[in-house]
């Protein structure tokens, strides 16, 4: 039986229970846990990894996270889901010391979802690169209105007259502008 995860194929992580016990009380020292590749369906179990610092689980099946996946992983500074069928951002919180976010790769479609990453406010990094999201005209500048400490955007650093420029586009009061804004709290329909 896999612990952290629930994953297609047993031991696909070569993360073995001993005695059904959380990871967390198996490996209390783990700092950083790749599990890429992997066919992994839900991030579950990790509860015990106060000491976390990075969670690698690129290229599986992870289509939402649950309230519980991310619980308890305050020294989590790298997030990696990329490649996975993610659609919505919710649960991305508490993680009071993530910097960096990698999400590109994934099925997220409504700038609505950015409202989500509030929740993370001392991120630095982030990727959304092929999401239909990052595709929209106001991607970038909703992103830096969000979360002022970011630094690099799907690779490309932020520049000072990047900044400059989302900070007029929300500061305007064009009604052209704000007709391309979504409403304020308005959650994306999901869908299925």
């Amino acid at each position: 039986m896999l612990v952290c995860v629930k994953c297609s194929r047993a031991g696909a992580l070569g993360v073995l229970s001993h005695a059904a016990r959380p990871l967390g009380a198996a490996v209390p020292r783990l700092r950083a846990l790749p599990p890429d590749s992997n066919d992994i369906t839900r991030i579950d179990g990790l509860e015990g990894l106060a000491g976390l610092r990075e969670l690698v689980v690129n290229r599986n099946r992870i289509r939402g996270l649950e309230p519980a996946s991310l619980a308890g992983l305050h020294s989590l500074r790298v997030l990696k889901l990329e490649d996975n069928a993610l659609r919505y951002l919710d649960y991305l919180a508490p993680l009071p010391q993530l910097v960096e976010l990698h999400l590109g790769s994934n099925r997220v479609v409504e700038l609505s979802e950015l409202d989500k990453l509030d929740a993370v406010p001392r991120l630095e990094v982030i990727s959304l690169a092929n999401n239909a999201a990052a595709r929209k005209q106001l991607y970038r500048p909703s992103l830096l209105r969000r979360l002022p400490s970011l630094r690099c955007i799907d690779t490309r650093e932020v520049s000072q007259d990047e900044r400059s420029q989302a900070e007029l586009i929300f500061a305007s009061n064009d009604s052209r502008v704000r007709q391309l804004l979504p409403p304020a709290g308005m959650d994306a329909q999901r869908l299925a």
